[in-house]
């Protein structure tokens, strides 16, 4: 750091006023000595003194974290300090949290500034907007969003971190690129182990992390993952000779977990899904999700608007009642228009933010 810093020097009469002014005096302290050497000597023990104290980690660290804060939040409380929870809110790098307090300057507490963020960002009650370790607002979007497409607190909270580790990385790719130092040829070389030990790792912690929660926590989303895979032919022998009894015990868990509406609603905003089903896919979701819910669940069910449209009648025996379901969705299916074209894993994660960042399609 440099005595001729004023912004430096202004935070340091704030912060730590000792060391300003033994700055200042050493500054004005004049050499010593009877030769030139003597005072050469002199002068460079003075201006020693004056780094170490200008230099020192604890002082050096907080200016850093203060310059973190928005210039016009600063600018509110010139000539003082700003209150000590805005210092621990920089110092831990919330970033999204110090945006927030520019819009809402009168507050105090950062507790009461995460409040706002969660508000902002439309993150459910109950649960606390990360913004201890969240500090990207891309990131954050992604988090709430997350959490509204279904996915738990802790799933959410992973994908936006790989989401800010890989913005991260964008900026590791853009260092390598602008080093002067390195060849073309070692830019390649550098590049290529970003891309495969960085890059598409971290992807592929995302893939993961989707359907690991997907499978716990979404059943509704997990069977049309695995109706996908059937409809694709991509089941392997050992998942074909399951797949009956899996699509059922998923049935079933929608039914008793209440979340037939979760997965009409899911259709209806995925029209693309049933439009590539081919009709042994339609069969086995007619028999093997909407023949295996207790009665009346099964009833509520098909009373849905989706499948009244299918002339589904109450009266209908369950075999009538699948069969007419295949049937009517696959005729409406065809007539649906398409929709924007993403990846599998994407259109099944379900997360605006998480496809406007690119996931790469499932293997």
């Amino acid at each position: 750091m440099d005595a001729n810093d004023t912004s430096y020097m202004d935070f340091l009469k704030i912060y730590f006023p000792n060391a300003a002014n033994s700055i200042d005096t050493l500054q004005k302290t004049s050499p010593q000595g009877k030769t030139p050497e003597e005072l050469e000597k002199s002068k460079a023990e003075i201006e020693a003194q004056i780094n170490s104290k200008l230099n020192n980690s604890d002082y050096v660290s907080d200016y850093n974290a203060y310059l973190k804060i928005p210039a016009g939040l600063r600018s509110l409380y010139s000539g003082t300090r700003v209150p000590d929870d805005m210092m621990y809110a920089a110092r831990n790098d919330e970033i999204l949290t110090l945006m927030e307090w520019e819009k809402h300057p009168n507050l105090k507490q950062v507790e009461d500034v995460r409040e706002e963020v969660r508000k902002d960002y439309g993150i459910p009650h109950g649960i606390s907007a990360p913004t201890e370790v969240i500090t990207s607002a891309a990131a954050m979007v992604l988090f709430a969003e997350a959490l509204k497409a279904g996915y738990s607190e802790g799933a959410s909270l992973a994908l936006a971190q790989q989401r800010q580790h890989r913005e991260g990385l964008l900026e590791e790719k853009a260092g390598i690129l602008a080093d002067p130092n390195l060849s073309e040829s070692e830019k390649k070389l550098k590049l290529k182990d970003w891309l495969e030990n960085k890059w598409l790792e971290s992807k592929k912690d995302t893939i993961n992390t989707i359907k690991e929660d997907r499978a716990k926590n979404q059943p509704e989303k997990h069977l049309i993952y695995l109706l996908n895979k059937f409809n694709r032919g991509k089941l392997s022998k050992d998942e074909l000779e399951k797949f009956d009894d899996k699509i059922a015990e998923l049935g079933l868990r929608i039914s008793t977990e209440g979340r037939q509406d979760t997965l009409l609603q899911y259709l209806k905003d995925h029209p693309s899904i049933l439009r590539h089903y081919k009709k042994p896919t339609l069969d086995k979701l007619a028999t093997l999700v909407l023949d295996k819910m207790p009665e009346a669940e099964r009833e509520q069910f098909l009373s849905q608007e989706i499948f009244q449209k299918h002339n589904i009648k109450g009266e209908m025996s369950d075999d009538a009642k699948a069969a007419t379901a295949a049937k009517e969705t696959k005729t409406q299916a065809q007539a649906l228009p398409k929709e924007a074209t993403h990846s599998a894993e994407e259109r099944r994660a379900d997360i605006p933010a998480l496809r406007r960042g690119g996931v790469q399609r499932e293997a």
